[in-house]
């Protein structure tokens, strides 16, 4: 098999200025609305954060329940911290309640209260007939829908916990509209759709926006290309895309209201099937609370794995080049 040519990086060049290049860029600019049906199913929505479960409690009367997993702090976390915030939760699939009136409750932190004493400042009527229809069509088993599915459940995600509850509420209700617009036939234009969310609904420059920025092809690209320029073996053991689930892997962490990061996880595997491996590598964004600024940007190898066959010459070339399966590339 023949080797492919080195990649060298320009001088100058350097992983966050070039992450922080593209994710300025318009949202229209951006693949987003190309990519996010194919990549929804892959991203998961974390955060260690006490307040998630009155989040949670909070889009049940909603007619949804808030999929953000509650995870472990880390062992250096505070005491206070890690006693607020036991056990994880996972994934829990979308719900609709029948019900003529939904209170809708102002994501306001800054005063604690119990979900009670807003029930009276702003509720939202929503139509049983627009509920009964979504509930419906949720449960059709198409691709299409589930991938539909997988968009509305990441995007109110990510807007319950960064915007305003009346923002998380109107995405909601553009779903349920679309959901009902389309009856028992399948969506045919995704990326139509998520264009009229990111134009209608939510404001292409806002907090809800800026995340989404982060998620598409383009930033895999910088990735693609820093993993290929500092690691020339890889021009001699040629690899290629894992296009399984595990295969691009996308995880959006909230930190306590402290600084928001966003992790796309890859897997190549070799081409040559006479030396079998693969590893993954992960890019981490880091922003601000705001969603204002990257403020940083890593790369690295997180796992190496060997299978058969493979010579013991390439093994220990690829070990020797990749630290094990643990290195920082930038």
């Amino acid at each position: 098999m023949a080797a492919a040519s080195v990649v060298a990086l320009p001088r100058g060049w350097t992983l966050h200025g070039e992450l922080l290049g593209v994710w300025r860029q318009a949202l229209a600019d951006l693949p987003v609305a190309k990519d996010l049906p194919r990549l929804a199913g892959r991203v998961v929505v974390e955060t260690y954060d006490a307040s998630t479960e009155e989040r949670r409690e909070r889009r049940k009367a909603q007619g949804h329940v808030l999929s953000i997993r509650l995870v472990e702090p880390p062992l250096d976390a505070p005491e206070s911290e890690s006693a607020a915030n036991e056990g994880s939760l996972e994934l829990l699939p979308k719900s609709l309640r029948d019900s003529d009136k939904l209170q809708v409750l102002p994501d306001d932190e800054s005063e604690p209260s119990s979900f009670a004493s807003h029930s009276s400042s702003l509720s939202q009527e929503v139509e049983v007939s627009e509920q009964a229809a979504a509930a419906i069509v949720e449960e059709a088993d198409s691709p299409a829908f589930r991938r539909l599915k997988d968009i509305r459940r990441v995007v109110c995600d990510v807007s319950d916990y960064l915007e305003r509850a009346e923002v998380t509420v109107q995405v909601n209700k553009f779903f349920d509209k679309t959901l009902k617009r389309l009856g028992t036939k399948p969506p045919s234009d995704l990326e139509y759709i998520i264009g009229e969310l990111f134009t209608e609904v939510v404001d292409p420059d806002g907090k809800l926006a800026r995340v989404f920025k982060a998620i598409h092809q383009n930033i895999i690209f910088c990735g693609v290309y820093a993993v290929k320029a500092k690691l020339p073996l890889l021009t001699k053991q040629l690899t290629k895309d894992v296009n399984t689930p595990e295969g691009w892997r996308i995880r959006v962490f909230f930190n306590n209201n402290q600084v928001i990061t966003i992790s796309h996880t890859k897997r190549e595997t070799s081409c040559d099937p006479r030396n079998n491996f693969w590893f993954e590598w992960e890019i981490t964004m880091t922003f601000d609370a705001g969603m204002n600024d990257m403020q940083a940007a890593s790369l690295k190898i997180t796992q190496l794995h060997f299978g058969t066959p493979i010579t013991e010459e390439v093994k220990a070339a690829i070990h020797s080049g990749m630290c094990g399966g643990s290195i920082l590339l930038a």
